[in-house]
């Protein structure tokens, strides 16, 4: 079974979709079941990083879980990620942390931080670093459309 957190999100969606359509025994962790929209046959299980026993609940008899984060701050994340690795790690499940590029120069980061509890606690763990998604070129289009350039995430590109 693949516990998939964040799973109405914009990655975990698609995941537990596609997982589904491939008859993965899924489950969708997620804060609120009532207003959860998944596919029909795939269970859910609330989940609220907030709540560490809901954590724990989620992950219990999960073959793997593909790990989301919410966008906390680092100190935010500095309070709880060694309980979440703690969790995660007794769960037994293989881990996929879906991170960030900025991990890597920002080690103060909430990316980074996860990153390492999930290192220190778990045996078989994948960290997905990712530096962008098609969806957030949506951001860009008023900056687009008023003629300008979009430097970010290269904020230093000279365009001549």
């Amino acid at each position: 079974m693949i516990v998939v957190t964040g799973a109405t999100g914009s990655v975990g969606q698609h995941l537990v979709r596609n997982l589904h359509s491939q008859q993965v025994e899924v489950v969708a962790a997620v804060r609120d079941q009532t207003t959860a929209s998944l596919p029909e046959g795939v269970q859910s299980v609330a989940m609220d990083v907030e709540n560490l026993s809901s954590v724990e609940k989620a992950v219990a008899g999960a073959d793997a879980v593909f790990w989301l984060w919410p966008s906390l701050s680092g100190s935010e994340t500095a309070e709880v990620a060694g309980d979440i690795g703690r969790i995660l790690g007794a769960s037994g499940a293989r881990v996929t942390y879906l991170s960030a590029e900025a991990a890597a120069a920002e080690p103060t980061s909430s990316w980074a931080i996860m990153e390492n509890a999930i290192e220190q606690a778990i045996p078989e763990w994948t960290i997905l670093r990712c530096t962008g998604f098609a969806k957030n070129v949506r951001m860009w289009i008023p900056q687009i459309q008023s003629g300008d350039t979009v430097r970010w995430p290269f904020a230093t590109l000279h365009v001549h």
